[in-house]
């Protein structure tokens, strides 16, 4: 991702823009775009023991159940 002139986005403010992005497809109930977005939040951020990896996780493997039927 570039921001600006070219200028490359620091990994902090790319994770912001991508939570942002995946919680508001999670509060759309939006759980295709929702999956989407965490899984490129945890490739932005791919240190298993970053609270933003963790929150991730989390969320998204809230989102695979309800995509496969579950609750």
């Amino acid at each position: 991702y570039e921001i600006g002139l070219g200028i490359p986005a620091d990994p902090l403010f790319r994770s912001s823009i991508q939570r942002f992005k995946a919680d508001r497809a999670l509060n759309l109930g939006d759980w295709a775009t929702a999956s989407e977005e965490l899984q490129i939040l945890c490739q932005i951020v791919p240190d298993r023991s970053d609270d933003r990896n963790i929150e991730a996780m989390e969320k998204l493997s809230d989102v695979e159940r309800r995509l496969k039927g579950g609750r």
